[in-house]
């Protein structure tokens, strides 16, 4: 399951690694194909003909829980993307609060998890100081829709 590196460092297999990776990139499509959905019925509800009041306070009402759930989603984008950037640098599943390897479990249930169960649990009740990485990702081409990526919507 993990390995010692070159400096004593403990990670995850390769194999393990491109697992991880995998399931980043499958979520990382589901959000973006959920956006895409977004939009047509955004699209939608702004070419409705002639809507009486109750159905443009529907609408509305609509609208608002749509952009509460895309900030969500770009929330979570942006960890997806920070995740992608830590298997690169190999830095993937290290918790960062106690630099402990984050457990295989909670990484399968939560790929881009910064802190092992411990440290949430620390950071929730205020005990912890963690020195996140704040680096923000940019959106390129390869994050956003990578050329055979389209197929999978």
């Amino acid at each position: 399951m993990t390995k010692k590196g070159d400096h004593g460092t403990v990670g995850y297999s390769p194999e393990k690694l491109k697992e991880f990776e995998d399931s980043l990139q499958a979520m990382r499509l589901r959000i973006l194909k959920g956006f895409d959905d977004l939009r047509e019925e955004t699209d939608s509800f702004k070419n409705e003909a002639q809507p009486d009041a109750y159905d443009d306070a529907s609408n509305q009402v609509e609208l608002n829980i749509q952009m509460m759930l895309s900030d969500g989603q770009k929330r979570e984008l942006d960890q997806i993307a920070m995740a992608l950037l830590k298997i690169r640098e190999g830095t993937y599943g290290v918790c960062e609060g106690c630099g402990q390897l984050i457990a295989e479990k909670r990484l399968r249930a939560l790929p881009f998890a910064q802190l092992c169960v411990e440290c949430k649990g620390k950071e929730e009740r205020g005990t912890v100081i963690v020195q996140r990485d704040t680096r923000s990702v940019p959106l390129d081409e390869d994050f956003l829709v990578a050329e055979g990526d389209e197929e999978d919507y």
